[in-house]
């Protein structure tokens, strides 16, 4: 249960942290529920605010936890976060908090135009281990800020199975992303039924989700793009979370 629950949070981070950027506004905040099989497990927290200290980016932080008798067993509490340039939406830096009962992770990755530096924390020296370094790529993403960049994209003349491909960084590994564009739909929810636009990013081959189109992603077909729901299939159960409430919207949503 805790690494379907992390996987669940893992999927979050990966695509509700992400704010289209024609319809970002500061304050927003979205909430979700997370969900195995017919259970409800946790509950999240996604917030944008403008970077206190650099003008030109976001600070892009999300939130997740276990909660009733799932958090009594297998207490999780992880934290995700990244720093995005508005104009670029290029990452500058992205960490993570991970707490999951015993297990502990903390990393911190600076992104700059031609290298990539993690650094991560170790518990039992009480330091930072020495920073790995990495060549970028032009233009690369880590998950969060690459998702934003494909929710950017004017999707209305997008074609089914049609995909968006980025270079990603992850735990010290590259990747190439796909994301591929699966119509329009309406989704219930509990804000009521809401037009979607229907996303798959395409999974490489892995020991948890079952298949490349193992994920599916809605996000609401207007201007906001706000992520309201996520199923995924794994080899143990499918797992998901959907949207409970949003403040501070600056558009509507298409109902």
């Amino acid at each position: 249960m805790k690494r379907t629950t992390l996987t669940v949070f893992a999927i979050l981070a990966f695509s509700a942290l992400c704010f289209a950027q024609e319809g970002y506004y500061t304050g927003e905040e979205l909430n979700y529920k997370i969900s195995y099989s017919i259970f409800t497990i946790g509950k999240a927290s996604v917030k944008v605010e403008d970077h206190e200290e650099v003008n030109d980016e976001y600070k892009i932080v999300a939130r997740g936890e276990t909660t009733g008798l799932v958090g009594v067993f297998s207490k999780i509490r992880d934290e995700w976060g990244a720093h995005v340039k508005k104009e670029s939406l290029e990452p500058t830096f992205s960490y993570r908090r991970i707490r999951e009962g015993k297990y502990k992770r903390d990393e911190d990755v600076d992104f700059d135009s031609t290298k990539i530096v993690l650094h991560e924390w170790s518990f039992r020296a009480g330091k930072y281990k020495d920073p790995v370094v990495y060549d970028a790529p032009s233009r690369v993403f880590e998950l969060l800020s690459g998702m934003l960049y494909v929710r950017s994209l004017d999707l209305r003349n997008f074609k089914v199975g049609q995909r968006v491909a980025f270079k990603a960084f992850f735990e010290g590994k590259f990747y190439d992303f796909q994301v591929e564009y699966k119509g329009k739909e309406r989704v219930r929810t509990k804000m009521g039924k809401i037009n979607a636009i229907k996303l798959v990013p395409i999974m490489p081959e892995n020991s948890i989700f079952d298949g490349e189109d193992s994920v599916e992603i809605w996000v609401s077909d207007d201007e906001n793009k706000v992520p309201l729901k996520i199923e995924a299939d794994m080899f143990v159960g499918s797992a998901g979370c959907t949207i409970t409430s949003a403040k501070n919207l600056k558009y509507p949503l298409n109902r």
